[in-house]
């Protein structure tokens, strides 16, 4: 085998996410390059990283928030960016490859070394919880980039400008599945599943408005909602009061809290139906996974999910916010196992179709060979 090339890849997940599982599914198809990680210092992904024989290197990242601690962010920034400097003459790195929009240490390195190739992967929306800064991240990004990579159309139209060295690809499906899809539903309930993090935006609370509306024609329904809290105290707060508006609406024993689910394909194919009502999602895993898996998928027809979905065959569209449209559309599906059954068998062919990760992994390295090159 010929060289490979060295990449750098940098993101800020300090647990599983979608933008680090969307990556990660590529690198066993990018033959020709070897990657080597720079994450937070004690996320849950490095020993898993390591394990699998990866170099991975820890870095004390600081997001933009409303804390305090924002007053220290750029002293940091420069602490890290030297570091990536370094990493990347030590390393003989060609590509950094940022994985999200908010890291700026990317921008630095490039600004340092300008020899080395810069793609950043952006997977947000201008609405998103960014949105008071995300045109000048998105100006600043796209003034050094030598590539950019959107997620969804709805990502690029997020963008202050484009150029040619602006493109979209979308996230790739997980090509394995372990278990077979679901038959039909023997039980007399419906189960609904809402698989998010517990982070304010991500509609948790639409789920439970249009539950407790629905449940009134369908008193059957119940509802999971299953996410991680990344052990931050407003994450923590968020799910506590997810918890006591579900009592005050008089629906807490149709739902149950979960933790974060490690094997997500078990817990899609074990609903009967999955709800997306993020305020913002630039693509949205969770909906592109739950129509692989076979699972009928009511969405926001906004962002990523608009572009994934044809109302009515290969899933529900309903606006954001409008709990009585989501709840219309819980009961038409609950009551109808031949419509969803219909409607999964439709999205999962489009998703394998137009999803497959060896196809997305080649996008991804023409974009590698053209700066390269």
């Amino acid at each position: 085998m010929k060289d490979r090339h060295n990449v750098l890849i940098i993101d800020n997940s300090v647990a599983t996410t979608g933008a680090f599982t969307s990556i990660s599914l590529l690198l066993p198809y990018l033959k020709n390059y070897r990657f080597i990680f720079a994450l937070p210092k004690g996320s849950k992904l490095i020993p898993s990283l390591r394990q699998q024989g990866q170099t991975v290197f820890e870095f004390s990242f600081l997001e933009l928030s409303k804390s305090f601690r924002v007053l220290f962010y750029l002293p940091i920034l420069l602490f890290n960016t030297f570091r990536i400097v370094s990493l990347v003459k030590k390393e003989n790195v060609k590509i950094i490859h940022v994985n999200d929009l908010y890291n700026l240490c990317g921008v630095g390195a490039k600004i340092f070394n300008p020899k080395v190739k810069l793609v950043y992967h952006i997977r947000l929306l201008s609405n998103s919880y960014l949105k008071l800064v995300y045109k000048y991240l998105a100006a600043i990004v796209l003034r050094y980039a030598d590539a950019v990579i959107c997620n969804s159309i709805a990502t690029k139209k997020s963008l202050p400008w484009s150029s040619k060295y602006v493109v979209v690809i979308g996230n790739p499906i997980n090509p394995i599945e372990r278990y077979p899809l679901k038959a039909g539903n023997e039980n007399t309930r419906c189960v609904l599943l809402y698989p998010a993090n517990y982070v304010p935006g991500k509609g948790h609370d639409y789920a439970l408005e249009a539950l407790a509306i629905a449940r009134k024609s369908v008193p059957s329904l119940q509802l999971i909602i299953a996410g991680g809290t990344f052990a931050t105290r407003s994450n923590q707060n968020y799910k506590t009061r997810l918890k006591e508006r579900a009592s005050e609406l008089g629906i807490k024993e149709a739902v149950e809290f979960r933790d974060f689910e490690h094997d997500v394909e078990k817990l899609i194919k074990s609903s009967d139906i999955v709800l997306q009502f993020s305020m913002s999602e630039s693509f949205s895993r969770v909906t592109a996974e739950a129509m692989q898996f076979g699972v009928p998928v009511i969405a926001v027809n906004s962002g990523g999910p608009a572009e994934l979905i044809n109302h009515g065959e290969t899933g529900v569209l309903v606006g954001q916010g409008d709990v009585k449209a989501m709840a219309d559309a819980i009961n038409i599906l609950a009551m109808d196992e031949n419509q969803r059954r219909k409607i999964a068998l439709a999205a999962r062919d489009f998703i394998i179709h137009n999803f497959e990760t060896g196809f997305i992994a080649n996008q991804v390295e023409g974009v590698y060979q053209d700066l390269l090159e």
